[in-house]
């Protein structure tokens, strides 16, 4: 997907070229908007990560195999693109059964998180989860986690800081 700003003009004489590269071209107006479409989308699918690995995790920490929660949540109101086409991939990688190997979406998530962050700030714009989800990102990154999907990066996350006395 593009999301584009800029010249109106300019952006129709490279139209045809994006129109084959991607599946869906969008043009927002002046040179900026889409970059700033390109960031919001960033930020709800990093926030959704987020909340998808601690979901996991949670429910695993309550002694639930993810799978079958995954098979319970998948046609409920959670259910998305991301959650299905990800979810199914994750519940895998959660029960063991497959080590992802996707190294580059954790660091994207948490460059564009700051920079939205750092743009909210210059607009005195009000944006927690957003800064929530960064700051989960940035911890995440440090974990030592084989492969780099975020969901791993995450569910390793929630995993380490939610381990009782008892698992330490």
């Amino acid at each position: 997907i593009f999301f584009a700003g800029g010249d109106q003009a300019a952006f129709e004489a490279v139209r045809p070229v994006l129109d084959v590269l991607g599946r869906a071209v969008y043009y927002f107006g002046e040179s900026g908007s889409g970059h700033v479409v390109k960031l919001a989308h960033q930020m709800m699918m990093s926030c959704y990560f987020v909340t998808i690995a601690e979901a996991f995790a949670y429910v695993e920490k309550m002694g639930i195999d993810g799978r079958r929660f995954f098979e319970a949540i998948e046609h409920g109101g959670p259910a998305s693109g991301i959650l299905s086409g990800v979810g199914r991939s994750s519940a895998r990688v959660i029960s063991g059964e497959t080590r992802p190997d996707d190294t580059h979406y954790p660091p994207t998530f948490a460059k564009d998180l700051s920079y939205a962050l750092q743009e909210s700030f210059r607009h005195n714009i009000y944006m927690p989860a957003a800064a929530n989800a960064e700051e989960v990102f940035k911890q995440a990154l440090g974990m030592e986690v084989e492969g780099g999907s975020p969901l791993l990066k995450l569910l390793a996350f929630w995993r380490a800081i939610n381990r009782s006395e008892k698992e330490s």
